[in-house]
């Protein structure tokens, strides 16, 4: 990290490495934590190391003074410690992620991100999808209450992938009915209405779909893509549990409709998502089955 003329402006690590095109996506409370660690490293470095000539006894005492002072300038009253549930003296991503958020004191901890990328909230209103940056999270996910979902079999991703390359070996057509054949036998059967929205009315149309579900009037989830330094549109998905009950399908975008909400709604099956089958593509397939 280097620090340049009087203004002591904070550079992001990246920078020193040659990739200078990620500073500018990283949040504040982040670059606070990188810069109280560079003030202590600065210190470190200007300070004075112990004499070749000192005895072995002087020089071990010496050590261990330095490091006694050292681990003292590094203490836990300057920095964010690890969250409770940590064992380790060693800080993981998800405790860093969680102590730097803390250190923003203009606003409350983000929740640290699940091994897929994911924050999982029950709040409508935090974190922001314009205030968090995709270089961190995935996606900002909200689920409705446990007691409003029906039990569902098991997806089986492997027999749907198999299945879906026999197609192909054997000259099966492909199109949109033998899909989502393929999909109701693999019990592939979730589904999600689509919302774009840009930066500034994001977290608007994000409040209003996280009270929805979360109040058990949607579908068991919706998920929005988060939006910090993002110039193009956001997007936020809905989901029902099966795409083959057309009135549930229906339902879920009439309490949208009801709700205030005027935007263009796509619905898209996933197994759509997880063949690979985008708006071009190559069976002509179209990526949404509903429009509204």
């Amino acid at each position: 990290v280097r620090r340049e003329g009087a203004s002591r402006e904070r550079a992001h690590p990246a920078t020193h490495n040659g990739m200078g095109q990620y500073a500018d996506h990283t949040p504040r409370h982040v670059q606070a934590l990188i810069a109280q660690c560079a003030e202590h490293m600065e210190r470190v470095l200007r300070a004075p190391t112990c004499s070749s000539s000192s005895s072995s006894s002087s020089s071990s005492s010496s050590s261990s003074s330095s490091s006694s002072s050292s681990s003292s300038s590094f203490s836990s009253s300057s920095y964010p410690s690890p969250s409770p549930s940590s064992s380790s003296s060693s800080f993981s991503s998800t405790d860093l992620f969680t102590s730097s958020s803390a250190a923003a004191s203009s606003s409350l901890p983000i929740p640290p991100p699940d091994e897929n990328g994911w924050i999982h909230t029950s709040s409508p209103t935090h974190p922001r999808p314009s205030q968090v940056s995709p270089q961190f999270v995935a996606w900002i996910a909200c689920s409705a209450p446990a007691q409003r979902r029906r039990p569902r079999p098991r997806p089986d991703m492997h027999a749907l992938s198999s299945g879906f390359a026999h197609m192909q070996r054997s000259g099966t057509p492909i199109n949109a009915h033998t899909i989502q054949e393929l999909a109701l036998r693999c019990h592939v059967l979730s589904g999600k209405w689509m919302v774009f929205a840009g930066r500034s009315a994001i977290d608007e149309v994000w409040e209003k779909v996280a009270r929805l579900v979360l109040a058990g009037s949607l579908g068991p989830q919706a998920k929005v893509s988060p939006m910090l330094h993002s110039s193009g549109g956001g997007l936020i998905c809905i989901y029902v549990e099966d795409f083959s009950d057309e009135a549930d399908v229906k339902r879920v975008r009439q309490v949208l409709r009801e709700s205030g909400f005027e935007r263009r709604l796509s619905f898209k099956p996933d197994v759509y998502t997880h063949l690979g089958i985008e708006s071009r593509n190559q069976y002509g397939i179209k990526a949404s089955i509903y429009n509204s």
